[in-house]
């Protein structure tokens, strides 16, 4: 008796885990027929003409970026405003983002009043936030 369940037992599970070269279903699909009909998946890319990274300040510019105003560049940091009142200082990207869909990861620290983060399709050095607005294309 103890046999005999036994071998029940090893058969319903063979049924159930049935799979590849155990398999009896003549439905079967070609592995690689099935994954041209998967979505395709989004592809992450690093770019880093658009990006910074140390050093920031590289024979005598910050690589791929315009700065302008009171910016302070250094190897490790780039302060766009001295901790002097009244100073200010911008920093634009001279490359276009060619990129339909993208995100960015923003890590910053503000020590004084305020600060402006802004998409514009033209370089326009400093400008106000409400003359900054009217740059923008939704």
């Amino acid at each position: 008796m103890k046999t005999y369940s036994i071998l029940v037992v090893t058969s319903l599970l063979l049924k159930t885990c049935s799979a590849g070269i155990w398999s009896s279903d003549t439905n079967q699909v070609d592995p690689v027929e099935a994954e041209k009909d998967l979505p395709e998946s989004p592809t992450s890319k690093y770019d880093y003409k658009l990006s910074f990274k140390k050093p920031y300040y590289y024979n005598d510019s910050v690589p791929f970026w315009s700065t302008g105003g009171d910016v302070l560049k250094g190897e490790e940091f780039i302060r766009l405003s001295p901790s002097i009142p009244n100073t200010s200082g911008w920093i634009w990207s001279e490359i276009k983002n060619p990129y339909e869909e993208w995100e960015t990861e923003v890590s910053f620290r503000v020590t004084e009043n305020n600060l402006d983060l802004s998409l514009a399709q033209q370089i326009n050095g400093m400008v106000s936030v409400f003359g900054l607005i009217q740059l923008i294309q939704w």
